[in-house]
């Protein structure tokens, strides 16, 4: 249909071009400014910030991307077996957040599971051949060679957790895993527990180190005995039989139980319960992460939130800073925690 006279005209997109004729500078010095390739002195720059916003100028941002040689991608690598993963609730809540914020940027998220040297071989070469722009890795043990493989790569990586990975392109999200297990163990004993028995994560792991460092203190504080510590050689609890035949003969002794997540939690009421010990009566028994399992578990388990939406969302957050060049200042970003109080204990 030919439009009448009377029919508004749609407005023509400004391009460039047009923001530079306006400002009365180069069309270069327009993109040099966009892109933030070279210097463009700040009364230059408000100008073509004041003309950007007169002609509702957007820049393109694929083009953007190109020029800068930027995929728009970002890669979560998870160092472990795929199915462990899969059932890890905590992590898929991380995966999920981190991907709707990088969305928002306009960023594609991508999953990697390394658990072989040919997966870790195809990591290396993901990372030669610049298919991501950054990376957000969770790593499993504090000498994961992935760290190092990272850290000598100069791209973008946030890591979820501090593993003192040293290298000027990897910062940390993480929480302080020593105040909040303490402040479990400060609960446990004002309301009456001093014989506390902790299933812990892998020894290797620093999440876990320093959990039973806080847990320990509170206890030293306390005046009480030193909790007795149980090594899971694995956070989805696949060798809590044999943990459990260690902690079994105790269990007349102990009025609580902490464990290292929710999953571990739950697990351990079942086998109280089915050997007629009450939950929390008898023996409390407590989690770690908030996941649904906690507040649907019978009885619901008071436990740690980590706020794990909100540490994906700051990973990605503090990624997308990196790799527009920004300055992320501090090494390690920290997501406060939070006592939930249920049931459970």
């Amino acid at each position: 249909m030919v439009p009448t006279d009377n029919q508004p005209q749609p407005r023509k997109r400004a391009t460039m071009a047009d923001v530079a004729a306006l400002v009365g500078v180069t069309k270069t010095t327009v993109s040099r400014y966009i892109n933030k390739r070279s210097y463009v002195s700040p009364a230059t720059a408000k100008k073509i910030e004041a003309a950007m916003r007169e002609l509702d100028f957007t820049p393109n941002r694929i083009a953007k991307a190109l020029s800068q040689q930027h995929t728009n991608v970002v890669i979560y690598v998870i160092h472990g077996n795929l199915l462990h993963v899969a059932q890890d609730p905590g992590l898929n809540t991380h995966y999920a957040s981190a991907g709707l914020e990088l969305a928002r940027h306009g960023y594609q998220i991508l999953s990697m599971t390394v658990d072989s040297e040919i997966s870790i071989n195809q990591l290396k070469r993901l990372i030669t051949e610049r298919f991501a722009d950054g990376y957000l890795f969770s790593p499993n043990h504090d000498d994961d060679p992935l760290l190092q493989i990272f850290a000598d790569s100069g791209v973008p990586v946030v890591t979820a957790g501090n593993w003192n990975a040293q290298a000027d392109m990897m910062r940390a999200v993480d929480s302080d895993n020593c105040a909040a297990m303490k402040t479990m163990g400060e609960y446990l004993i004002h309301h009456g527990r001093s014989h506390i028995a902790y299933v812990a994560g892998p020894q290797d792991n620093a999440f876990s180190c320093e959990r039973i460092n806080g847990l320990r203190d509170a206890c030293s504080k306390a005046g009480i005995a030193a909790p007795s510590i149980f090594h899971l050689a694995a956070w989805n609890g696949d060798d809590l039989d044999a943990v459990w035949s260690q902690i079994e003969p105790i269990l007349p002794s102990l009025d609580a139980i902490a464990a290292a997540n929710d999953i571990i939690a739950a697990n351990i009421i079942q086998r109280l319960q089915a050997r007629a010990y009450r939950v929390p009566e008898d023996i409390a028994v407590t989690g770690f992460d908030n996941t649904p399992i906690a507040a649907n578990n019978k009885p619901p388990i008071t436990t740690i939130d980590q706020h794990l939406d909100q540490h994906g969302t700051m990973m990605a957050d503090v990624l997308m800073t990196m790799i527009d060049n920004e300055p992320v200042p501090d090494s390690v970003i920290y997501v406060p925690t939070e006592l939930v109080i249920r049931e459970s204990a």
